[in-house]
């Protein structure tokens, strides 16, 4: 339960219907709580049971198979939004080693080959920005 009603799909639809006020919202920190419950949350059947920041990572850019209709179709976030939101999403300390309904990590997401359904063009800032991160924390561990 979180403390302010702001549930993991609610955040989740906001991310896709409305990115800035998701940032918004995550600037205030007044919601910290109920952010942490989302980046570390498994999600739901539709985001393929995956936590906040692969979330993030498969709205970046832009859908390379629009005619798919899998999670993020027609949901297009600019790399520089999705930096900031996940500059501010790292500083809450998720736990990197979460697995999607797939038993993929972040990390091996982003890495992963092109051609899965939620591949996307245009991030690949945001991508090298993911990935530096999870460079340098597996170095703090």
């Amino acid at each position: 339960m979180t403390t302010s009603g702001y549930t993991p799909e609610y955040l989740t639809a906001l991310l896709c219907g409305d990115a800035q006020r998701f940032l918004n919202l995550l600037e205030n920190n007044l919601h910290d709580e109920d952010f942490r419950t989302w980046l570390n949350h498994k999600g739901q059947q539709t985001t393929y049971f995956s936590p906040g920041l692969h979330i993030l990572y498969m709205l970046v850019g832009t859908l390379v198979r629009p005619e798919e209709r899998t999670f993020g179709y027609g949901v297009s976030i600019e790399q520089s939004l999705g930096i900031k939101i996940a500059e501010k999403l790292f500083a809450l300390g998720p736990d990197l080693s979460l697995v999607d309904g797939y038993e993929e990590t972040l990390q091996s997401l982003i890495e992963n080959p092109p051609g899965s359904y939620t591949e996307r063009s245009n991030n690949n800032m945001f991508t090298e920005f993911m990935l530096q991160h999870l460079w340098s924390d597996s170095f703090k561990n």
